[in-house]
């Protein structure tokens, strides 16, 4: 029991690091994506004294910041269920290692699981949907800049519209993944795994 013991709760140390880094890898996703989305302004602004031809700056305006608006969200989602996944074994684990010393010895992932209406915390989407509302409207924006930055004319201000279903469709994606998440166990989905082995 005791070296079953050890092996669980080094199982769960190494897992509950790989959720706390998914944490920091978000942070630094979402970082780079505005850095990458400011470097596109910049040398946009700068080559402005050069007078770039009014296509230059709509494809890197209106079509390049979506881009990059929509590929962070999907990079930075990716992240998000990755730390959801090692959440939901770490739970498991929690319940194994418990039933092993016979007493309730670790509960933060577990309670973090529990609804708001069975007396847990539930889920906090505020920081989700703040990160999703950012770069949804930094896609939106960059091709009203670029019209307004370029002197296009009629029609070819029509050029904005693959930028902005880029970003609706990008927020939309990741808005539905994090409010409905797939990855999500239960105790028993994992004990009903654990027994088929």
């Amino acid at each position: 029991m005791r070296d079953e013991l050890k092996v669980l709760l080094s199982e769960y140390e190494s897992l509950r690091r790989e959720s706390l880094d998914t944490m920091a890898h978000r942070t630094q996703i979402a970082s780079f994506g505005l850095a990458a989305v400011g470097a596109l302004f910049a040398g946009v602004s700068l080559a402005w004294d050069r007078r770039p031809s009014p296509g230059l700056v709509v494809a890197v305006i209106a079509f390049g910041v979506p881009l990059i608006a929509a590929l962070v969200l999907v990079i930075w989602l990716g992240e998000l269920e990755r730390m959801e996944r090692a959440g939901s074994y770490l739970r498991w684990l929690e319940g194994r290692i418990n039933k092993l010393v016979g007493a309730e010895a670790m509960g933060w992932e577990s309670w973090l699981g529990t609804p708001r209406d069975q007396s847990g915390p539930g889920r906090l989407l505020h920081p989700y949907l703040a990160v999703i509302g950012l770069f949804t409207l930094i896609g939106l924006g960059a091709p009203v800049a670029a019209v307004f930055l370029a002197p296009l004319s009629g029609s070819s201000r029509l050029l904005v519209i693959p930028g902005w279903l880029v970003s609706l469709a990008a927020g939309a994606y990741t808005s539905c993944r994090v409010r409905r998440p797939k990855l999500r166990r239960t105790n028993e989905d994992l004990q009903r795994w654990s027994d088929s082995r």
